[in-house]
């Protein structure tokens, strides 16, 4: 077993200040890029600081007597596997927590009190696949339900990616329910594998990457959505309106909307594939 260094009457300063440095400096300079001018304003120039923060905070990680995040600990291959699964499945699943009520009520103009009972489906899925979906794993084994809400997922994103204005709202409903059965059947054996995979006495420590991976995930996920699709409405469709007269969008205008779409969800497909692949090697390898 790989324990953590710990020294208490230390604190890992200089980690922690080039990790905050290195999330602002990514964060701002993503959320500010103009598509119209790259270089109007100093948005590539946070990210290109953004490098080096990323590669100091590692190395003195890698050289501290008491790290924030022991990197030593991600030799361990069923927790590193776990973190990865976690961080690339709340990155696909962020685009989907902004896009679908823009889509749902920019688009198809439903609304807000009846978008909010459709996605409250997926919210009811999420619920009863976590609680259902932990206790079977215990006795089942992680990995296969893993690997079950992964796919899901990657099912329900792919017939998202196809929604169109005229896609009915019983179908949508549907197929939100099933994205969150999805998200609960993994999410609960996830966040169990990863505790399992190491010391009892790191379970302060997993907890607290537990959170950063979501957060991570989800402040990535939800970024690269809003810049998909706001380079393909300028550059497209030369759009810069509010979300609430997208239904007044003419037909090609309409039709880059829907290509964004497409191409943000069949990313998020990518993400999910890239979560699941690893836990499909590890479940040959070994039986959890």
């Amino acid at each position: 077993n790989i324990k953590q260094k710990n020294n208490p009457d230390q604190f890992d300063f200089r980690g922690a200040f080039f990790g905050i440095a290195f999330i602002i400096s990514i964060i701002l300079g993503m959320k500010n890029i103009v598509f119209e001018d790259l270089f109007s304003n100093f948005a590539l120039l946070f990210i290109l600081i953004s490098v080096p923060f990323a590669f100091l905070f590692i190395l003195t990680e890698i050289r501290s007597q008491n790290p924030i995040l022991n990197f030593n600990l991600f030799r361990i291959r069923s927790f590193s596997i776990a973190v990865n699964t976690r961080f690339f499945a709340f990155l696909a699943m962020s685009s989907n927590m902004i896009l679908m009520p823009i889509f749902l009520t920019g688009l198809l103009s439903i609304n807000e009190s009846r978008v909010g009972l459709m996605l409250i489906f997926q919210s009811l899925g999420m619920a009863f696949a976590a609680g259902l979906g932990g206790r079977l794993s215990d006795k089942f084994g992680r990995i296969k339900f893993i690997i079950f809400g992964l796919s899901l997922m990657i099912f329900s994103n792919i017939l998202i990616a196809q929604f169109n204005i005229s896609t009915s709202r019983s179908f949508i409903t549907t197929i939100l329910l099933i994205n969150g059965l999805g998200m609960g059947f993994w999410g609960s054996p996830n966040m169990a594998l990863t505790y399992s995979s190491l010391d009892k006495n790191l379970t302060g420590f997993v907890s607290s990457i537990i959170s950063f991976t979501r957060n991570m995930g989800n402040t990535f996920g939800q970024t690269l959505a809003t810049i998909m699709l706001t380079a393909f409405l300028i550059l497209g469709a030369n759009y810069k309106g509010d979300i609430a007269s997208l239904n007044s969008l003419d037909k090609d205008s309409m039709n880059v909307f829907l290509n964004a779409w497409k191409f943000i969800y069949f990313s998020s497909v990518v993400f999910l594939v890239i979560s699941l692949v690893p836990n499909i090697f590890l479940a040959r390898s070994k039986q959890i």
